[in-house]
């Protein structure tokens, strides 16, 4: 099984790490070039002391670190993990996951394409 994890932020970066050590084959996506980086030098980018060591091991065992979209093509499950901030008027700013969702969407439709051309074929056999 293949765990995607959209966002490497708190939420992100520790949920990505915990289920990497656990034995889930994890990729872990960003965008920021420079977070991606420390990730993959095992530097956490925000303090949470006892995730330190649980990282080094899952960058060990399973988890990926990656900017490319590419990688969800064939992940299993795929967690959005995106900052959400608050608007002006303190509504919740949803435009990071607008975007996410659109890039999955494109990233998916083959799969989605193929699997239900699958369905058909066995359904005529």
């Amino acid at each position: 099984m293949k765990i995607a994890v959209i966002g490497l932020g708190f939420v992100g970066l520790s949920l990505a790490t915990v289920l990497g050590s656990k034995n889930y084959k994890v990729v872990g996506i960003d965008t920021d070039i420079k977070k991606i980086q420390k990730i993959e030098n095992g530097i956490i980018p925000f303090s949470e002391p006892e995730l330190q060591n649980i990282l080094k091991l899952s960058l060990n065992k399973r988890l990926k670190i990656s900017s490319d979209f590419e990688e969800i093509n064939d992940c299993d499950f795929i967690f959005i993990s995106v900052g959400t901030p608050q608007s002006t008027d303190g509504s919740i700013d949803l435009t990071n996951i607008k975007l996410v969702s659109k890039i999955i969407g494109k990233h998916i439709q083959n799969t989605i394409e193929n699997f239900a051309k699958e369905v058909a074929k066995s359904l005529d056999d």
